[in-house]
């Protein structure tokens, strides 16, 4: 029967273009992933803002951030030592949505210098009274870059785990 062979030769083709296109966007993925490697490796050396609440004290003084979600007033961060004991406290001030990097110069509360090393820190932000969900940003340096089945993931300095490059939050 006509129509019967038309259909069956109209589905064959159909089947033959998904196949193709199936073939076209694997090669775009693989294109794609050689293409975030490459930038991703443009930044080792670099220092960048990832989501973690570390603190790495180098020569007296530190780096981090906040990603806040909206402008607030009274950003505080409280610095803990490797016991979980706060050795300092301090109101950023007001700040801008989006992200914010701060340094800490190493002195605690009672006026003594802070020693060289890993501490960790809690943002508490408040906006009129409100609390406010802030992300706690740790910097590092880039070490190297991974290619794997979950994506491109960077080896940032002072942390054990990979960091998804989508998670980069700043380059600095």
């Amino acid at each position: 029967d006509n129509a019967q062979i038309t259909s069956q030769m109209a589905q064959i083709s159909t089947v033959s273009g998904i196949d193709k296109l199936n073939t076209t966007l694997q090669s775009m993925a693989a294109a794609y992933g050689a293409g975030q490697s490459l930038q991703a490796a443009a930044m080792i050396g670099h220092e960048v803002l990832v989501p973690r609440s570390e603190l790495q004290l180098k020569n007296g003084t530190a780096t981090a951030g906040v990603d806040l979600p909206q402008a607030v007033d009274k950003p505080v961060v409280s610095i803990r030592d490797t016991s979980g004991n706060v050795i300092h406290r301090v109101d950023l001030g007001p700040q801008s949505a989006g992200v914010n990097a701060f340094q800490w110069d190493g002195m605690t509360d009672s006026g003594r210098t802070a020693v060289d090393g890993q501490y960790s820190f809690v943002i508490e932000a408040v906006q009129g009274g409100n609390k406010i969900d802030a992300t706690a940003l740790s910097a590092g340096q880039v070490m190297s870059v991974n290619q794997g089945k979950s994506g491109v993931s960077l080896n940032v300095g002072g942390s054990s785990a990979p960091v998804a490059l989508a998670d980069v939050r700043q380059v600095m």
